[in-house]
């Protein structure tokens, strides 16, 4: 039987089942926090003018599509 250094078959499979058990007790925590978030301000900015020059371009497309969304979402012009 010869050993080499490195990662053999085993040792990757151990290190994913860990990595999973690690996982599956941590995600309420991760759960928590990202749903701590939800206290986010989106009207902090109301009443901001942004002026904004833009290329003609499929993002500055997008972009001017959803002006009027943004600005209901968040107040700013």
């Amino acid at each position: 039987m010869t050993t080499t250094k490195g990662a053999s078959r085993r040792n990757v499979l151990k290190s994913g089942a860990s990595a999973a058990a690690l996982a599956s007790v941590s995600s309420p925590f991760l759960a928590t926090y990202a749903l701590g978030q939800s206290k986010f301000d989106w009207q902090k900015y109301k009443g901001t003018t942004l002026d904004a020059l833009l290329v003609k371009n499929p993002r500055s497309d997008l972009m001017q599509a959803h002006e009027k969304e943004f600005t209901e979402l968040t107040g700013i012009t």
